[in-house]
């Protein structure tokens, strides 16, 4: 009985970090893209646990705003593409998906330190992010402990993510300011709200 019980006890040990290491944010976060001189968008991700979505709301040359929503699937490989009202509907094999070249080539990514710049999280970190023709200012929160290996293959083109995933970090990138060679800004994303919030199943499918 006595071994029994210590081999409970030794599994409880086992399986504790395990479980405190797995994400458990449900809510929204939303945050402004803008590259370059182009109108920005607003990207609203939708995070459940280990599940992901996001929406991309844009104006059309026309001036007309449109939301799109992306949704990508880990399970069968495929980034479903569609709208919040379901009109449309489309399947994209993750291999279609093409990495930026000069992540490609070669980036890097160091952690600068850690520290608590932004209110509406407990736990952050900084992040400088180079590639062969840009360099990037980043910054994570641990509040959001998202596993990016799960998604790896749907954001090559983007250097926060790329960068967590370089780092072996759990987190959610909420802020970034990438610069060219001549230190013009080129891509800027910028947090504008955080909510925890219950997120129904069907913004996953």
């Amino acid at each position: 009985m006595t071994m029994i019980k210590n081999i409970f006890i030794c599994l409880a040990f086992c399986i504790a970090p395990l479980l405190s290491a797995q994400n458990s944010f449900e809510g929204t976060v939303v945050m402004q893209h803008t590259k370059g001189d182009d109108e920005p968008m607003k990207i609203t991700w939708y995070i459940k646990k280990e599940l992901l979505a996001y929406d991309l709301e844009f104006k059309t040359p026309e001036g007309e705003l449109k939301t799109m929503r992306f949704v990508p699937q880990a399970l069968t490989r495929m980034l479903l593409i569609t709208d919040p009202a379901g009109s449309f509907r489309y399947e994209v094999p993750v291999a279609n998906i093409e990495a930026a070249t000069d992540v490609k080539k070669g980036m890097t990514a160091k952690e600068l330190g850690r520290g608590n710049v932004e209110p509406k999280f407990d736990k952050t970190a900084d992040v400088e992010i180079q590639t062969p023709t840009t360099k990037t200012q980043m910054e994570y929160t641990f509040d959001i402990g998202l596993d990016w290996t799960l998604y790896a293959d749907f954001f090559g083109s983007d250097y926060s993510i790329a960068a967590m995933l370089k780092l072996n970090a759990k987190g959610f990138p909420y802020k970034s300011v990438t610069k060219d060679d001549s230190g013009a800004v080129i891509l800027r994303n910028e947090l504008i709200s955080v909510k925890k919030e219950k997120i129904s199943d069907s913004f996953f499918k």
